[in-house]
């Protein structure tokens, strides 16, 4: 993804982004799995305060506000904040979200400090591997005390995708995902410079202070969400596989061959 002071791809998406993905049933459905694992080490570890990185339209930044957490949403893109803040806004919440490129996440200065940075959605499936060793390390800075991270990223063997594409004969498809390069994920309106990741390269990314306490998949029957117009109106076969996902949903050695994963990084003690 190339970013500058201005524009990014992002921008072009935000204002059909909840009707394209937000409100959709895979979307929901994933959300949904997500803000499970999401809530389940919030109380955990008592989570208070979030900085949330690439949050988009604020959808995840209300959720945690409603939960009566404090929230610091930032975004790469302008008009991805711009909504963001709006959302929040209606609901009686002023988070005053913020832009914010991650790869200078060293940047924010903020008087107070964190419990929690998360992002969902891949966002970070936007940086290279030198760069998400970068954020982990200028993030540090970050946080109140412990350092813990919740992040989803985009799997590397989405085992669906690969169903998908041999089903359809692009059998030059099949193991996109799995190219060690940069490879250009199709947005609605633009394409964005994407690298997909494995559990195992972002061990190999964290600092020695820092360590992978769960994971888990996100999307190893819920297809990704280029598939929407196919299993929207199947219901039947959709509500099937979200009861089969929700029996997998703490197989931790499945997050590499689905859609996305959640992994929860923290202090090492």
């Amino acid at each position: 993804m190339h970013l500058n002071n201005n524009t990014t791809p992002f921008d072009s998406e935000a204002i059909d982004y909840d009707q394209n993905f937000t409100f959709s049933k895979i979307g929901k459905a994933q959300r949904e799995i997500i803000w499970t694992h999401l809530s389940n080490s919030i109380n955990s570890v008592k989570i208070n305060s979030v900085l949330e990185i690439n949050c988009g339209t604020g959808e995840d930044a209300l959720f945690l506000c409603k939960k009566g957490i404090s929230v610091l949403p930032t975004d790469v893109s302008e008009k991805m904040v711009d909504l963001a803040n709006e959302k929040l806004k209606k609901n009686g919440f002023n988070c005053n979200a913020k832009t914010l490129d991650i790869r200078n996440i060293n940047s924010i200065i903020s008087e107070n400090k964190f419990d929690l940075i998360f992002s969902n959605f891949g966002g970070l499936n936007c940086v290279k591997e030198d760069e998400l060793k970068m954020f982990f390390k200028d993030s540090r800075h970050l946080f109140k005390d412990k350092k813990n991270y919740i992040l989803v990223f985009m799997g590397k063997h989405c085992l669906m995708e690969k169903l998908y594409f041999f089903s359809k004969l692009k059998f030059s498809e099949i193991n996109r995902r799995s190219s060690s390069k940069i490879t250009h994920a199709k947005l609605k309106y633009e394409s964005i410079e994407t690298l997909y990741y494995s559990i195992q390269q972002i061990k190999k990314c964290l600092p020695n202070d820092l360590k992978v306490v769960s994971n888990y998949p996100i999307g190893f029957f819920i297809p990704p969400s280029y598939l929407e117009s196919f299993f929207a109106p199947r219901k039947i076969m959709f509500n099937v596989l979200k009861k089969m996902e929700n029996l997998i949903n703490h197989f931790s050695f499945l997050c590499n061959y689905s859609d996305h994963f959640i992994v929860h990084i923290s202090t090492n003690d």
